[in-house]
């Protein structure tokens, strides 16, 4: 029996070869995309670094809860991790390819760079699936998987190292939709609601399900499926009055999604009321938005992927915004003149929401990247339905399979110039990738690091430090005392922040000195920059460059688009000084430094240069009491503290007495134990 089993196996396989190799050449395509990044060492998103990190921990212990000991270690409310079931997927892919073997972070690394990239190109194939039973045509397809393997804005979060729950969410949400499909399809083709459509839909049901334990943007899944049930209830119930269609279609639409939402339940992932607060507010009833620039805190207003999508649009879509256009027309054209069409409804409704996201959000400039792969599908199956699989004139024919391969030419082009583009910014020169590996080597293990959150996912994955604050932005106190220790200007008092948090060094980078008034916004809870408390605070550095002319012996530097002379540079200031440069118009004092290399132009308002910030950068004489510089590296500098100088120093934090500081650090204290 196993013989014969192995026989038919392999005649299949000989009877599809040719479908074999296709999907297997766009499978490589996708992933070959995919892994271009990994020419360099890093990892795309500092988010994936926190992933990795608490992924690393269940690997060691899959069933224990594990709390974060490094990230925000000043935060005294610790809970334990929110269990994500992508984790789940790198335990057992950890254990089925090193065969249960010990954890080690150098060969986790790589599973972090390969699993997003094999995610990614999994869902590819998905997308054939999808299709390939919507149309029951291959062609399609492998448009479909094609098209989604080549998509920048898919492409950009499944690349490799980008290991974050959206890199494998969408596979279970192509599957789950293609599994409903397929059961309607089933019912089509039999007229009878049998086990198998009802089987088919449960399917679609427990992969939409699965798509819920693993990441939160399942909440837009629902609406879609809603949307999609009252448009087909609108055409077949009021346009077509196909009742017999509407029976079985609800049948197996409504296996899948009380199977779906049951699951999603169970996973407490409280779906119901997201989609209720979402759906109300984009039709203004709440105070909800998927514009978060306009509500929201300062953290939801200043992190960029919460801007507004449609600037980038050009570089996420390049070329294939044509079929933004000619997708949702040549749709629409396909439901009115094929009343059997059910299927292009579905894909409709997904794009029109998804673009909806798109527009008002950037992160969401992701989530359209499938629909309008799909939307690019529609435009071309429907060409290829009325053009090349009719007998219409040769030239015609021609002329479309040309236009088709310069679209796709063009798309491919603009998908690998945007992937070629994209650097993780640890390999972007500016000395943290070296600053963090130095801190792994010359620091105590427990060693607790004062920093703002650019930098903490970094920090905690690659050299397993503490940090004051990190990306997630959970301690709100310390979102307040940092912004406030390097925007004061006493001295005495910015010690007193390093004293309550215990801190052993402090680190910042060049970005530190023109972040001043993005802190005031967080000290001061507004990103009104016009605020007095925000817009006096001024400050720029400009790189210089040194230009010669031998004839006129003219020597005079460039910085940014103003040229100094040689004179006027060396005179200005390397050190900290409380004496302006320059007065501008009488009244508004300018303070101008440089380095000993010339190389770099300073400019501070009066409040920027008296700030902790740039009393730091330029060590003016009384930080030495409190802090000495350990290390630098490129735009990066490492401070240590002197715990000793801060004993007769008083403790502060934002908006607390001493008492409950004391208090704070107790209980800080005692969540640790002997850890601390």
């Amino acid at each position: 029996m196993g013989v014969a089993f192995l026989k038919n196996f392999w005649a299949k396989i000989v009877e599809n070869k040719w479908h074999i190799l296709i999907l297997l050449l766009i499978f490589l395509i996708a992933l070959g995309f995919r892994l271009h990044i990994m020419r360099f060492d890093g990892f795309i998103e500092p988010d994936a670094y926190w992933h990795a990190r608490a992924n690393a921990a269940f690997i060691q212990d899959p069933f224990e809860d594990h709390t974060d000991l490094l990230g925000i270690y000043h935060y005294a409310n610790k809970a334990p991790y929110s269990v994500s079931l992508l984790w789940y997927f790198g335990v057992l892919f950890w254990n089925i390819f090193t065969f249960g073997a010990a954890y080690s972070k150098d060969l986790w690394v790589w599973f972090i760079r390969l699993l997003p990239a094999f995610y990614g190109a999994f869902t590819t194939l998905a997308m054939y699936f999808l299709f390939r039973v919507g149309y029951k045509n291959r062609i399609a397809g492998y448009i479909a998987a094609f098209f989604a393997a080549v998509m920048p804005a898919f492409v950009y979060r499944t690349m490799s190292g980008h290991y974050e729950e959206d890199c494998m969410g969408f596979l279970w949400m192509v599957l789950g939709f293609g599994f409903l499909v397929l059961g309607i399809s089933k019912f089509v083709e039999t007229q009878s609601v049998k086990w198998k459509p009802i089987i088919y839909g449960l399917l679609g049901g427990l992969f939409l399900g699965i798509m819920a334990m693993v990441w939160s943007v399942f909440a837009f899944v629902p609406v879609v499926l809603i949307g999609y049930f009252v448009t087909i209830l609108i055409m077949k119930l009021i346009v077509y009055k196909d009742l017999e269609f509407l029976k079985g279609f609800s049948i197996i639409f409504f296996s899948c999604f009380i199977l779906m939402g049951a699951i999603a339940t169970a996973w407490s992932t409280n779906w119901i009321q997201v989609d209720i607060n979402y759906v109300s507010g984009i039709f203004g009833l709440n105070e909800t938005s998927v514009d978060t620039q306009q509500m929201g805190s300062v953290t939801s207003m200043k992190v960029g992927e919460e801007s507004q999508g449609y600037p980038a649009f050009g570089s996420k879509y390049n070329i294939f915004l044509i079929f933004i256009i000619t997708g949702f027309i040549l749709g629409l054209y396909r439901i009115i003149f094929n009343k059997k069409d059910w299927f292009t409804l579905l894909v409709l409704v997904w794009s029109a929401g998804c673009l909806y996201l798109a527009w008002n959000k950037l992160k969401a400039t992701f989530w359209f990247g499938l629909p309008l792969a799909a939307l690019t599908v529609l435009t071309m199956y429907e060409l290829y339905q009325l053009f090349i699989g009719t007998n219409k004139h040769i030239a015609l024919r021609v002329g479309l399979v040309g236009a088709l391969l310069f679209l796709t030419i063009t798309g491919v082009a603009g998908a690998t110039m945007f992937v070629h583009n994209h650097t993780p910014q640890l390999d972007g020169g500016s000395g943290w990738k070296e600053t963090i590996s130095w801190l792994g080597e010359n620091t105590p293990e427990n060693a607790k690091l004062f920093n703002w959150w650019s930098e903490g996912h970094w920090i905690t994955f690659l050299a397993d430090r503490r940090v004051a604050t990190d990306n997630t932005n959970s301690d709100t106190q310390a979102l307040k005392d940092v912004p406030m220790f390097f925007l004061d200007e006493n001295t005495e008092h910015a010690a007193g922040i390093l004293k309550a948090y215990d801190a052993d060094y402090v680190l910042m980078d060049l970005d530190t000195l023109q972040s001043l008034p993005l802190f005031a916004m967080y000290l001061y809870d507004t990103v009104n920059q016009n605020d007095p408390r925000i817009a006096k605070y001024f400050s720029v550095y400009m790189g210089c460059t040194k230009t010669s002319f031998q004839i006129q012996k003219d020597n005079y530097y460039m910085c940014g688009s103003n040229k100094l002379t040689e004179d006027y540079m060396s005179a200005i200031p390397t050190a900290w000084t409380n004496k302006p440069y320059t007065v501008v118009n009488g009244k508004t004092p300018l303070f101008y430094y440089t380095n000993g290399a010339k190389d770099i132009l300073y400019v501070f308002s009066h409040p920027s240069n008296s700030s902790m910030a740039v009393k730091l950068w330029l060590m003016s004489p009384e930080i030495s009491k409190y802090l000495t510089l350990v290390y630098a590296k490129n735009m990066v500098r490492v401070y240590k503290v002197n715990k000793d100088a801060l004993k007769t120093v008083e403790p502060a934090m934002y908006d607390m007495t001493t008492e409950q500081i004391n208090e704070w650090n107790t209980k800080v204290k005692a969540y640790y134990g002997d850890a601390w």
